[in-house]
């Protein structure tokens, strides 16, 4: 893998083109909402108002999805995010995994015990 200097670097550049995407992004936004406004000024409810909200939310949608994107890479500048614990996390995650597949499974057997218990119980009258 890149070396940490080298990365952070490449974090930075990224940061920049991401920032300038969501500067875009949100002066798009303005020009679709005043765009909006106007036209429901002149044509009101002749035109598609879900279509103009929707629209309006997909950008703001693109604005937070860059947001976030920015706020990881900042995280790995700043030192919060190491990339090299990829490994020991995907290790983590597969025991986590199978831990679960052991609790659902025992769950499962008792489930069926207990069903059985009631069953018995209903059949003989007894609460």
């Amino acid at each position: 893998m890149l070396e940490h200097v080298a990365l952070k670097t490449l974090a930075r550049r990224k940061i920049e083109e991401l920032s300038r995407e969501a500067k875009r992004l949100e002066n798009g936004l303005e020009s679709e909402k005043a765009f909006n406004a106007s036209a429901w000024e002149a044509y009101g409810s002749e035109l598609c108002g879900g279509e103009m909200v929707g629209n309006e939310a997909r950008i703001r949608k693109e604005i937070v999805e860059v947001n976030r994107k920015v706020g990881l890479l900042r995280k790995l500048v700043d030192g919060k995010l190491d990339l090299d614990d990829e490994n020991r996390l995907c290790a983590r995650l597969e025991l986590i995994e199978a831990e679960i597949r052991n609790v659902l499974e025992t769950k499962s057997l008792i489930s069926i015990e207990l069903a059985e218990v009631r069953t018995v119980k209903g059949l003989l009258s007894l609460k």
